[in-house]
């Protein structure tokens, strides 16, 4: 059977008894120290979509049912960080928990202030990491994840939703005394996002539709990178091993309208720091018709492109009959604060709200 930590209770007591003693100051609450802290969890609403994740049509969505999002909380007092203990089981005091969208927290867990004078801090990234301490066993708290991008032969793929999101990581973080006020955390980007549509574009008259798409990449003939770092006390991707000279493609992602039909709309993660050189073959599409069979067209980058966290390159090209140009390039925040609250999800307490 779980129980709640002593520390707990004890500190409880404290807290009352130090508030008591200095009731003329109006700016002390009193903290039920038993009581679950409400974390509030948000993703911004960027222009184009929430997280990897894309609805039909590349509309902005929230996170989806079964999504798993971790939650760390520390404790920073003078000494140093030290996690915060959740519960008992044995004498394993655990610090992060994973809520999964639509389930909840596991059962009878949840987040307790430890008392009322340090600052606690909390941290709530995806994806979900499992493999990241669950106890206090390293006083430093620089707990680091290490991962690779999921490639098919020579290219980095990025075709499904579910391998986009394994690249998709975010990280929100916030520091707070204990107080009756619910706590919420932003989550923005770690890594980078390349967008790009394709229209028809000079060479075709308005009777005409534009060849069939049957293969997208993104280019990079000097490499890409592949593997990184994750940092929870940073709360940033980092690139490692330099480029993979092996690997000088992307698979992007396209998803289907509302009739289950391919969009002309691509997405991809790569790494903050991936750079695209000047005039370099970026971006090429191979496409099929019924006379003249598979022709391929690539678009070269008329500026140079260095990636960087959290941002959102969007290329908007015309397939013309024997080229493609670029119409149009955007570059923003790919997290943009929502400030109606729109885009999130609750976790007050234990009760999940999705």
């Amino acid at each position: 059977m779980r129980t709640r930590n002593l520390f707990i209770a004890l500190t409880m007591m404290t807290a009352t008894a130090a508030i008591t003693a200095c009731s003329n100051d109006d700016n002390l609450e009193t903290v039920d120290l038993n009581k679950p802290i409400d974390l509030n969890l948000s993703i911004g609403q960027p222009g184009t979509n929430t997280r990897a994740s894309v609805s039909n049509g590349g509309s902005a969505s929230t996170f989806t049912s079964g999504d798993e999002i971790s939650l760390t909380a520390v404790t920073k007092a003078k000494t140093g960080d030290t996690p915060v203990a959740i519960d008992v089981e044995g004498a394993t005091y655990r610090n992060t928990l994973t809520y999964t969208y639509d389930t909840g927290l596991p059962a009878d867990e949840a987040f307790y202030w430890q008392n009322t004078s340090d600052m606690h801090s909390f941290y709530a990234y995806y994806p979900a990491q499992t493999n990241f301490p669950k106890k206090a066993d390293d006083a430093s708290y620089t707990y680091t994840h290490s991962f690779t991008l999921p490639t098919t032969g020579s290219n980095i793929d990025n075709s499904t939703l579910a391998k986009l999101n394994e690249a998709n990581f975010m990280y929100g973080e916030k520091d707070s005394k204990a107080t009756n006020k619910g706590i919420s955390l932003e989550l923005s980007h770690c890594m980078s996002q390349i967008t790009f549509t394709v229209e028809k574009g000079a060479g075709y008259t308005a009777s005409e539709a534009m060849p069939t798409i049957t293969k997208a990449e993104i280019l990079n003939n000097k490499g890409m990178y592949t593997t990184g770092t994750f940092s929870l006390s940073a709360g940033k991707v980092t690139a490692t091993n330099g480029v993979t000279a092996g690997t000088q493609a992307i698979t992007p992602y396209r998803p289907k309208d509302n009739d289950s039909k391919d969009t002309n709309t691509w997405y991809a993660i790569v790494f903050p720091g991936q750079a695209f050189a000047n005039g370099s073959a970026f971006i090429r599409f191979t496409t099929s018709d019924d006379t003249s069979g598979s022709t391929t067209y690539t678009y070269k980058l008329e500026s140079a492109l260095t990636c960087t966290a959290n941002t959102s390159y969007n290329y908007a090209l015309k397939l013309n009959r024997g080229s493609v140009t670029l119409s149009g390039l955007t570059i923003a925040q790919w997290t943009k604060t929502d400030k109606s609250g729109n885009a999130g999800m609750d976790f007050p307490g234990t009760t999940p709200k999705p």
